[in-house]
């Protein structure tokens, strides 16, 4: 018995040992885990990611960036986007967008050549209600607004109905209607500019003139724009000669305002080949960088009634036959600003712009000027054409001119 007694002690031991090491090993895992839970919350569920939108792609075509993307799944609602080429702090510009869940933004006049760029979300300003008081008007009082902060905007919206004799509610906040009257029931509302029994803001009296609404509110209800907040606030306050006769209640809430704000940047990068276009139907400001989204020869088109105008952003390099323009509509205009095109190492080059042919009649209201032409590098001229304009130019059209223009190069005996 007692050898059995002591196997059946060492057993249980054995049994309680192997429990309670089993139990420890498991609640180490348990707390590791936790541990490790919350690092992972930490880490990949960062609330600056809500506030992110999401590119689902993005192409160029000519000089045209188009991006496609949906708005951030949490927090608030964006009241617009910007977009930036490298995304530091003073590169952003607003971005057009277009559609309400899946969103589409375009962004003109950008390098063919761009392979990312960055967007954000925009917030708009938004107000906390910071403290009401509703104050009667049967007797004086005066109360201080607590808008303190200089750095922001604060507005009060005052409400309610009251006056200061017969026991009529002839006023609201801004306008009365007379002391026989009831406002809001009988009489014409007039702008209250008088200090007889009107409440003070800041010391003064009357009160400032509503920011909103521009006239009478009938729902009573006026807001006044507060400048930036100021050391002690601002003063609010009222008292009348006599009160028994005085009746009603105005409320006044104190906003404050947040300025806007942005949410967390995203990366997109540009996910498809690049369309190069052959046709200019708007004004536009043209740079090496922009003309590298175009085939050559460019055909100008005006699709509208205004004059088009092709405006020349800096001096522009030349470099093949094929690299001129067609005028190819009428209200065209050539703006240079006295920038150079330079004509490098072009052999029988055909001359600028074109508007006219052996075949067919130039386009009429077109005006180039302040274009400077240079050849260099042996550049030469095609047989009967010029540097500027090529032969036919305005061919049977009229107000057609060159004006404060000049060109630079060997002109042939046919030229």
């Amino acid at each position: 018995m007692n050898k059995v007694n002591s196997v059946g002690k060492l057993y249980l031991k054995l049994r309680l040992i192997s429990f309670f090491t089993f139990l420890f090993f498991n609640l180490s895992l348990a707390i590791s885990g936790e541990l490790n839970s919350k690092h992972n919350l930490t880490v990949g569920v960062s609330s600056s990611l809500s506030s992110q939108p999401s590119i689902t792609s993005a192409s160029i075509s000519g000089t045209t960036l188009t991006i496609n993307f949906s708005a951030p799944t949490a927090g608030d609602t964006p009241t617009s986007y910007e977009f930036s080429l490298d995304g530091s702090s003073n590169s952003w510009s607003a971005l057009s967008v277009s559609g309400t869940t899946s969103l589409i933004g375009t962004v003109n006049n950008v390098s063919p050549s761009l392979t990312e760029f960055y967007v954000r979300a925009v917030y708009g300003a938004t107000q906390t209600l910071l403290n009401t008081y509703s104050k009667s008007m049967t007797s004086g009082w005066s109360e201080n607004l607590p808008a303190t902060n200089p750095a922001k905007t604060y507005k009060l919206v005052v409400s309610g109905t009251w006056g200061i004799a017969n026991n009529r509610v002839h006023r609201d906040a801004a306008y009365d209607v007379g002391s026989s009257n009831t406002i809001g029931q009988s009489g014409t509302p007039v702008a209250n500019r008088s200090c007889d029994g009107n409440w003070f803001f800041d010391g003064a009296c009357p009160p400032p003139v509503p920011t909103s609404p521009a006239g009478y509110a009938i729902d009573n209800t006026y807001e006044y724009a507060i400048a930036n907040g100021k050391t002690g606030g601002y003063p609010i306050s009222f008292s009348d000669g006599a009160y028994s006769d005085n009746s009603g209640t105005l409320t006044f809430n104190l906003f404050e305002t947040t300025s806007t704000t942005f949410g967390t940047s995203v990366r997109g990068v540009i996910s498809s080949s690049q369309v190069l276009l052959q046709e200019i139907t708007g004004s536009i400001t043209l740079s090496n960088q922009i003309l590298t989204g175009y085939v050559w020869p460019i055909t100008i088109t005006n699709t509208s009634q205004q004059t088009l105008t092709i405006t020349l952003g800096e001096d522009i390099l030349v470099n093949s036959v094929d690299k001129y323009f067609i005028i190819n509509s009428s209200n065209i205009k050539i703006a240079g600003n006295d920038n150079k095109v330079i004509i490098d190492g072009v052999q029988s080059y055909p001359g600028l712009f074109r508007n006219g042919t052996v075949q067919s009649n130039g386009f009429s209201d077109v005006l180039i000027e302040r274009v400077q032409v240079v050849s260099q590098n042996n550049s030469s001229l095609a047989s009967s054409n010029g540097w500027l304009g090529q032969r036919y130019f305005g061919k049977n059209a009229s107000n057609v001119s060159i004006e404060k223009s000049s060109s630079e190069g060997v002109i042939s005996a046919n030229s």
